[in-house]
């Protein structure tokens, strides 16, 4: 995992923390979550709980091991809230948001790494019994400046033992992408955006055209299954945890009069995750 993404996702973990709410005892107690009998109903129960921001309702939909990481990610929220509540009982209501624990730029963040729950499912492919691709076209602003362009991702529906759930990646950050072309469902050839890599040097640096545009290997980013993804998955799930409890640990020390100001606290905090990123850096 490079720098760049780790801290991309520490980005989004951090803010995304404080968004929802933890299980409630009656949450807990109320009625299975329906089984999804096919990849799109699984796909769209999904969607339909990321985009109410009801994160938990989506667990159901997300095949193991992913769904351990996910868990992990929205068991901070109870560790966020209560690093909240004990800065404003310890030093008051802050004057402006800190941007570290922000809903506006919770909510951005998060909905920006699934966007394409608010597409729709262009073609299912099967790859194999219990395999599915969905082809997702999401309808956003283009990358070239277009009010309005076709952003195509692709993710796997797997079928387990309880019914259809996908490989949804955890909260981080997107692929690149690049135009090419493609043919609609009435035929017409459209230009869609696709998520591909850049091109690096030998010296591992991004490729430039003379332009100065970044060049693309050309290849379309293809779904890798958890299956060969468990030891990422397990990491991210091992961040996530260390995450919390650092949040715990500074929590604590502000309800005991340990910092003088909400500023030492923020940098305390600040800190915590420099040395979470280089602890994840090199793994």
């Amino acid at each position: 995992m490079s720098a760049i993404q780790l801290r991309r996702i520490l980005s989004i973990v951090v803010v995304g923390l404080i968004v929802g709410a933890p299980a409630s005892r009656a949450d807990e107690q109320r009625a299975k979550p329906k089984a999804a009998a096919t990849p799109e109903e699984a796909f769209t129960r999904f969607a339909d709980a990321v985009n109410s921001d009801k994160f938990a309702d989506a667990l159901p939909y997300i095949a193991e091991p992913g769904d351990a990481a996910w868990k992990a990610f929205l068991g901070g929220l109870k560790a966020a809230e209560g690093l909240g509540t004990a800065l404003d009982k310890q030093f008051g209501k802050a004057d402006q948001p800190d941007p570290f624990l922000s809903t506006e730029n919770a909510i951005k963040n998060l909905k920006e790494s699934v966007y394409d729950t608010q597409g729709t499912i262009h073609a299912t492919t099967a790859l194999a019994k219990d395999r599915v691709r969905l082809t997702l076209w999401t309808m956003r602003q283009g990358l070239g400046g277009e009010k309005q362009a076709i952003y195509e991702t692709l993710i796997d529906a797997v079928h387990a033992a309880d019914g259809w759930r996908l490989e949804a990646p955890p909260p981080g950050p997107r692929p690149v992408v690049m135009k090419v072309k493609r043919t609609d469902k009435d035929g017409t050839e459209v230009e869609v955006y696709m998520e591909t890599s850049p091109k690096f040097d030998d010296k591992g640096r991004l490729q430039f055209d003379d332009k100065g545009r970044l060049q693309f290997d050309g290849k379309q980013i293809t779904p890798q299954p958890f299956s060969q993804r468990a030891d990422e998955l397990r990491k991210l799930k091992e961040m996530y945890s260390d995450l919390v409890a650092k949040l715990d640990e500074l929590t604590e020390a502000v309800s005991a009069g340990k910092y003088k100001s909400r500023a030492e606290a923020m940098d305390s905090l600040k800190n915590s995750l420099h040395d979470l990123q280089k602890k994840y850096q090199a793994r």
